[in-house]
């Protein structure tokens, strides 16, 4: 049985201009679209259609005693978001735990841990040119890329100081965390070179995107974050690839609309690009700060007009249906988001129509039918599931 659901728009000031609303088919507020969250969490805002009325999706799910375990979001960003990291779940209890002791409160800017969960993710580009910074680079391409910076005049010299250890990595990063007035002076001078008209080739070259920098630069000028951008890997994902953000993994989002699934999490520990509070130690000690050569991006394996996205460590699965794919049958409680087209669904013997912009919660055996050439339709599923 289908039950569709309405979602509370977020409006953050990294949002775009009413694409949520337009994809969703809902009217535009005019505030700035960030973010439609669907699913267990109590922040989600979503409601649910059942046959009782309307109610909280997240209490609706908590009263079935529902295995649906996951948040599913819409996310539309004309800014970048902060610098950040999720702990992990060990790391993620402890925290929750302390806060509890200290009773800080729940919606204090000084609570992190707002629950005890991790919060891996994966985000799937739904427009072409999604920008994002993920991990950091390895130590050689780190030193490469400050070189040609000191070199052009875009950072002082004195730069190389921060990074003189076995250590490159950490190093620099600890430095630029530690804030002090020599990376101020740093970024307020690398902020105005990226605000002029400079020569990007030999960046270029070293897989730094000018795109990612202007603008990251755009919405938070002079900022430390900055600094920590140059350190780490600059990714442009077709549409219909994704990126898998383990916990530990420093990320962040900077342009572009994409569909993220996730465990219903709110753990996030900021580092920069930001004007909520930071926390440079939790920061550190959660952070993977060791580089790698390249980013991990997860493209699709398809047949049969269903593509699914994979990761070893990944706890759900999200599956795209195309064109006329034909029926599948779901063994688990599943989350659908209708982009393109149209699809049938529901129990066999009584198919619903789920329109283009619609989101609907699907119980397991229910069918789900993609008949029309222009469909396209996103299916998240709390575990492993195969379609029967």
């Amino acid at each position: 049985m289908l039950f569709r659901l309405v979602p509370d728009i977020k409006h953050y000031d990294w949002g775009s201009s009413g694409r949520l609303s337009a994809f969703l088919g809902l009217s535009s507020s005019g505030l700035p679209e960030a973010e439609a969250w669907f699913g267990s969490h109590p922040l989600s805002g979503t409601t649910v259609h059942t046959g009782g009325g309307v109610i909280s999706f997240n209490d609706w799910l908590l009263s079935r005693h529902s295995s649906f375990d996951l948040l599913v979001k819409l996310l539309s960003a004309s800014q970048a978001l902060s610098i950040q990291v999720h702990p992990d779940e060990q790391d993620a209890q402890r925290g929750f735990d302390r806060e509890n002791l200290e009773a800080i409160a729940q919606d204090s800017p000084e609570r992190v841990f707002k629950d005890p969960r991790p919060k891996p993710e994966l985000i799937v580009a739904l427009s072409p040119d999604f920008r994002a910074l993920i991990g950091f680079v390895d130590e050689a391409t780190l030193a490469e890329r400050l070189g040609v910076l000191v070199a052009c005049g875009a950072l002082p010299s004195a730069i190389h100081d921060w990074s003189l250890s076995q250590q490159h990595s950490r190093a620099f990063v600890e430095r630029v965390l530690a804030d002090g007035p020599e990376v101020v002076h740093a970024s307020r001078t690398f902020s105005e070179w990226i605000a002029a008209e400079s020569d990007w080739s030999q960046l270029e070259a070293l897989d730094v995107d000018a795109q990612t920098l202007k603008k990251v630069n755009q919405g938070h000028p002079a900022d430390s974050g900055l600094l920590l951008a140059v350190a780490m890997h600059h990714v442009r994902l077709d549409e219909g690839n994704g990126l898998f953000v383990a916990p530990g993994v420093v990320h962040a989002y900077v342009e572009g609309f994409g569909l993220e699934l996730m465990l219903p999490s709110d753990n996030v520990l900021r580092a920069g690009l930001t004007t909520k509070a930071r926390h440079p130690e939790g920061f550190l000690q959660m952070a993977t700060l060791v580089g790698t050569e390249t980013p991990t991006i997860i493209a699709p394996q398809t047949a049969g007009g269903i593509s699914r996205y994979l990761g070893a460590s990944m706890p759900f699965e999200l599956r795209k249906i195309e064109g006329n794919a034909g029926e599948l049958t779901l063994t688990q409680d599943s989350l659908i988001v209708v982009e393109a087209g149209h699809l049938m669904a529901g129990q066999a013997n009584d198919l619903q129509k789920v329109a283009r912009g619609e989101v609907v919660f699907a119980e397991a055996s229910d069918v789900v039918c993609a008949d029309e050439q222009t469909t396209r339709a996103w299916i998240a599923t709390s575990h492993d599931s195969r379609a029967a």
